[in-house]
């Protein structure tokens, strides 16, 4: 047997040995960082004007919100969210797709509610929405009392602002 014309003018030099070993162990602790990622859940981030609300999107439910014009109506269903009914004049919002992935968003314009998902690790507490106080009161407002007050779903602070059914 005789080596084909290709392989006769390769040779393999000390430097080559080190570039592919550093290339072998740069792709080996990559696949072992991926591998011991802890999983995380994409969920639901509702920013109003009054608050911003965190829902898993394992639990279907219907959350209302409230904004500048009116109360907001979005539908958990199946992993995916939407605007179920909005009080804006165009229903834009309302016709958009469901959203379920990381970075997809929805918003409506005219009510100041927007609705996202991102992938976040999650205490896994039966996917209750949580207020998050951190943010801005912007105008100061407050949606009236709960009318059902064994919904228990949304994390209210100081006073309710969301509403689950």
């Amino acid at each position: 047997m005789h080596k084909s014309s290709f392989f006769k003018y390769i040779r393999i030099r000390p430097l080559d040995v080190v570039i592919l070993a550093i290339f072998a162990a740069v792709l080996f602790f990559s696949v072992l960082a991926l591998r011991n990622t802890p999983e995380r859940d994409p969920v639901l981030i509702i920013d109003s004007p009054f608050g911003q609300y965190i829902y898993e999107l394992d639990k279907d439910r219907e959350v209302k919100i409230k904004g500048l014009i009116g109360i907001s109506v979005i539908k958990i269903e199946n992993g995916k969210a939407k605007f179920d009914s909005s009080p804006c004049p165009n229903q834009t919002c309302v016709t958009g797709a469901p959203i379920s992935k990381n970075f997809e968003w929805l918003a409506c314009m005219p009510n100041q509610v927007f609705i996202h998902i991102e992938d976040r690790d999650v205490p896994h507490s039966g996917g209750a929405g949580k207020k998050n106080n951190s943010s801005s009161n912007r105008s100061g407002g407050k949606l009236g009392a709960d009318k059902d007050k064994n919904a228990g779903d949304a994390k209210r602070g100081d006073g309710v602002d969301a509403m689950s059914f």
